[in-house]
C-alpha cells in the first residue's frame, strides 16, 4: 500500500490523520459512504461515495453529493486534487 507519493503505507491505516489521506471531510463534518471502488489501466484507484451530513434520511442531513473520484494515484496530485460532484440529492432513495 502507499499514498499518492509513492510512500509505503503500512496497513490497516489506523490514524485517521495519516499521509494516505486525500481530502479531510470530517473537518467539514460530512460522513463518507464508499458506494462502489475499481481500478484504472495503471492500477490506480477509482471510487464513487457519497457524502451527508448524517447517515439519517430526510432534508436535515441533506445535501447529499455523489462524487466521483479517478486517477488519484498520481504522484503530487494532493494539491490539486479536483471531486467532481456528479449528483445532488436531498434525500437519501438513490
Amino acid at each position: 500500500w502507499s499514498n499518492v507519493s509513492g510512500r509505503q503505507r503500512q496497513v490497516p491505516l489506523l490514524d485517521v490523520g495519516n499521509s494516505a489521506r486525500v481530502f479531510d471531510y470530517r473537518s467539514r463534518g460530512l460522513n463518507v459512504y464508499l458506494k462502489d471502488m475499481g481500478f484504472d489501466r495503471e492500477g490506480r484507484p477509482a471510487l464513487l461515495y457519497l457524502t451527508s451530513r448524517g447517515h439519517e434520511p430526510g432534508p436535515p442531513n441533506g445535501p447529499r453529493h455523489f462524487v466521483w473520484h479517478a486517477g488519484m494515484g498520481i504522484a503530487g496530485c494532493r494539491a490539486r486534487f479536483v471531486r467532481p460532484i456528479i449528483i445532488t440529492t436531498w434525500e437519501a432513495c438513490i
